[in-house]
C-alpha cells in the first residue's frame, strides 16, 4: 500500500521542500547571543554602582573560512527596568573584556568608528598591537581575560583616565575576524557554553559614574535567559530553520487539501 509520504516523495512534493528548508537554513549563516551586565552580574565593589551595558555578539560565517564576530556594545545605566545596587544613572562604558573559546586559533581586531581604539590581552592570539594584558582585579582575585578593548586614554585596561567611552544609550559596534575550522553556529554555540562555566569569562568597565566613588567593574559568566538543553549547551533560535518547517507544513497541509478533493 503506498503511503501519503511516499506518494509525496514520487512527486517531488515534500522533497522540493526540504530542499527549499535546507537551502533556507544554509542561507542563515548570521548566530547570535547577548550578555547583560546588571544586578545579575558580580561587581569588585563592595556594593555594586548601578552602572550597567549590554554586549550583543553576532556571528557571520567568512567566505572562505573564519568567523566574523560584531560586538555591539551598549551603555544600559538607569534605563533598566529595575535599578541595583547604589542606582547609578550616569557612567561611561569604557571597556569590554572576554575569553574566546579554545577553536579560535588567532584574530584580527577593527574598532571600525567606535571609539574602543585600544587592544589588550593575550598577544599570542593576533597579530595585531596588543598594549597588555587584560587584568581586572577583585571579585576574588585577578581575572585574566583572553581579549579586552578599551576606549582611547591614559592607563591600562583596569583604570585610567576615560577618553570617549559610551554615555547612557550610547552604543558602538567593533569587529574581530575568528581564524577557527568551525563554522559561526559552532562557534556561537562554543561562546555560550564557556560563558555558561564556572569562572568569570566577560567583564564591562565604567568609569565617570555618578554613585559609588565613581568607578565599577562588572564580571559574569551566565547568560541571563539562557535556556540548557539535558547537555548543558544553549540552544539558540534559527529564524531559518523555522522558516523551513514553516515550508514543510504548509506543503504536507496544501497535498492534504488536493487529496481531500
Amino acid at each position: 500500500m503506498t503511503t501519503f509520504t511516499s506518494r509525496l516523495l514520487g512527486s517531488g512534493l515534500l522533497a522540493t521542500s526540504i530542499a527549499l528548508a535546507s537551502s533556507l537554513v544554509a542561507a542563515n549563516a548570521a548566530q547570535a547571543l547577548t550578555i547583560n551586565f546588571d544586578s545579575t552580574s558580580t561587581s569588585t565593589n563592595n556594593l555594586a554602582t548601578g552602572a550597567s551595558a549590554q554586549v550583543d555578539f553576532d556571528f557571520v560565517d567568512v567566505e572562505g573560512g573564519g568567523v566574523q564576530l560584531d560586538l555591539t556594545l551598549l551603555n544600559t545605566t538607569g534605563q533598566l527596568d529595575d535599578s541595583f545596587g547604589l542606582g547609578a544613572t550616569d557612567s561611561e562604558f569604557v571597556a569590554f573584556g572576554f575569553d574566546v573559546s579554545d577553536s579560535i586559533s588567532s584574530y584580527t581586531y577593527n574598532s571600525l568608528s567606535s571609539p574602543f581604539i585600544r587592544l589588550f590581552g593575550n598577544d599570542s592570539l593576533t597579530s595585531d598591537t596588543v598594549e597588555d594584558a587584560a587584568v581586572i582585579s577583585g571579585a576574588g582575585g585577578q581575572n585574566v581575560f583572553d581579549i579586552g578593548i578599551r576606549v582611547a586614554g591614559s592607563g591600562t585596561f583596569s583604570g585610567g583616565n576615560p577618553n570617549g567611552g559610551l554615555n547612557p544609550g550610547q552604543s558602538a559596534q567593533v569587529r574581530f575576524i575568528l581564524d577557527t575550522s568551525d563554522n559561526a553556529q559552532a562557534v556561537e554555540q562554543a561562546f555560550a557554553n564557556l560563558f555558561n562555566g564556572e569562572e568569570f569569562r566577560a567583564v564591562a568597565r565604567f568609569q565617570d559614574v555618578n554613585a559609588g566613588g565613581g568607578s565599577d567593574k562588572l564580571l559574569v559568566n551566565r547568560i541571563p535567559n539562557a535556556d540548557p538543553d539535558d547537555n548543558g549547551d544553549v540552544s539558540v533560535p534559527e529564524p531559518g530553520t523555522l522558516a523551513g518547517l514553516a515550508l514543510i507544513g504548509g506543503s504536507l497541509a496544501a497535498a492534504r487539501r488536493r487529496k481531500s478533493c
